[in-house]
């Protein structure tokens, strides 16, 4: 009796899993990462790994930048829905990055809202808590914002005087 070891059986499923792709899916994952991406705000965009067929999905691996932090990450294309959905983290975590990704979390909480960020204060740290005065536009009219950043989310105070 054969007996194969876990982590070798474990392999071989992985690898019975994940398919050839076509150049045509591979092209089109790669387009509609690199899409999707852009509209989630990254810029100089790069794929880091050839395209993965795993069932209907293509993977891929990706690099960008946002707001002048670069970051790694995946990218999921569905050939069946024809959409993709990319996940992106910090590309590196030295200096702990708590300021600047603060700042980046908040700046993309603003834009979320449709405002456009024209000036940040110098980030404020006590307890853990990031806190940074903000200075918006929208539509024309500028706003002062607050932010508080904790725990990974903004909390995002406008006002509209």
């Amino acid at each position: 009796m054969n007996v194969l070891q876990p982590g070798l059986a474990l392999g071989l499923l992985a690898l019975a899993a994940c398919t050839p792709v076509s150049h045509e899916d591979a092209n089109r994952a790669e387009d509609e990462c690199r899409a999707e991406a852009r509209d989630l705000g990254y810029r100089h965009i790069s794929v880091t790994t050839g395209a993965m067929g795993i069932g209907n999905d293509v993977d891929l691996g990706m690099a960008a930048s946002r707001h002048g932090n670069d970051y790694t990450g995946t990218c999921v294309y569905d050939k069946d829905a024809r959409r993709a959905e990319v996940s992106f983290d910090p590309a590196s975590q030295s200096g702990g990055g708590g300021s600047a990704h603060a700042r980046e979390v908040c700046t993309d909480e603003a834009e979320l809202r449709d405002y456009s960020v024209q000036g940040t204060s110098k980030e404020q740290v006590r307890n853990h808590v990031v806190r940074m005065n903000m200075d918006l536009r929208r539509h024309g009219h500028d706003y002062v914002a607050y932010c508080r950043f904790e725990d990974g989310h903004a909390d995002l105070e406008i006002d509209d005087n």
